[in-house]
């Protein structure tokens, strides 16, 4: 699921997910989700985007696997 000790957020932007992946529920008031967030994340197995995200960078999830 994911604790918010999981994410480098600046100003209202995620811009590292450093978690062990599974279902991930990106925090509320996240409002864009910076270049390669996730890039390289093993064993995602969903990603929960909050309404409070209006803009999603490229790349976000370059290199994931999903499982």
């Amino acid at each position: 699921m994911g604790n918010k000790q999981d994410f480098v957020i600046e100003n209202g932007v995620l811009t590292k997910y450093t978690g062990s992946g599974g279902d991930v529920i990106i925090p509320e008031g996240v409002t864009k989700i910076g270049n390669s967030a996730f890039s390289g994340c093993a064993n995602l197995t969903s990603v929960t985007i909050p309404g409070s995200v209006k803009e999603i960078d490229k790349r976000v999830f370059q290199g994931c696997r999903l499982s």
